[in-house]
């Protein structure tokens, strides 16, 4: 019997043995501290309808995570292989979106992700707004984005100056890891946790593929913008409390 075995539902591992695909998969990276390899989308770049029978056990919330992973795939499909200076061809170790900036049409996501931001805020933390809906945008060309980015990882790493996307990043993490999930969907939304926050090294993206899965009737998913922002290839840093830097 496969190690695997004892860390899924039976009801997955009747899915995963008559699929000779998966279930290699499942038995040459099952490891011991995650049931699911961290890089099975990747893995199954090309054949991720053979999961849909797994995202299915699970109704409407299971489907609609796996509408959604279908979507990205399909979407980076031109990003999928990579070539090096030897002309030597590999599978991309992440998904990714090539740069495709509208500026007008950024800035409008970049504000709808701060209203929903702030909708986090307000709502759910009884905070003031993280940002101001009266901002300045700046955008970064490729060429200068790995010296302002380091430099802002400095000051991630001091904690000074105070950015309000570190204020973000912990407190909307800590607040999405304890939201309850809908009846039958915790299974879901433990199982696959890596290997969604690996599909592109990126929590949010991550937090938006399984929204369907968390218990919040009254909330659209407020990752959608970020989305949005993803699929054009862009990066945002909210440095400002009224000042967003878009990396192209």
């Amino acid at each position: 019997m496969s190690t695997y075995h004892k860390d899924l539902p039976s009801s997955w591992i009747e899915i995963i043995e008559k699929d000779e695909v998966l279930k290699e998969l499942f038995t040459e990276y099952h490891s011991e501290y995650e049931a699911v390899p961290e890089f099975l989308f990747q893995m199954l770049r090309g054949n991720i309808e053979k999961l849909k029978p797994i995202f299915a056990l699970y109704g409407e919330c299971g489907l609609e995570m796996y509408e959604k992973l279908a979507e990205i795939e399909e979407l980076t499909k031109d990003t999928m292989q990579i070539v090096d200076d030897d002309g030597n061809i590999a599978c991309a170790g992440y998904f990714y979106m090539k740069s495709n900036c509208d500026e007008e049409l950024a800035r409008k996501y970049v504000l709808e992700y701060i209203k929903a931001i702030n909708t986090i805020y307000v709502e759910e933390f009884e905070e003031d707004a993280l940002m101001s809906e009266d901002f300045t945008i700046e955008f970064i060309e490729n060429k200068d984005a790995g010296e302002i980015k380091e430099k802002l990882h400095e000051a991630w790493v001091n904690g000074e100056p105070y950015l309000p996307e570190i204020d973000m990043y912990e407190g909307i993490g800590d607040w999405f890891i304890y939201l309850e999930s809908k009846e039958g969907g915790e299974e879901l939304d433990s199982l696959f946790d890596e290997a969604l926050y690996h599909i592109s090294n990126d929590y949010y993206l991550s937090h938006y593929i399984s929204w369907s899965v968390k218990d919040m009737p009254n909330m659209n998913n407020p990752f959608l913008p970020y989305y949005k922002l993803w699929c054009m290839g862009l990066e945002v840093s909210f440095v400002e409390k009224d000042k967003v830097l878009v990396f192209k």
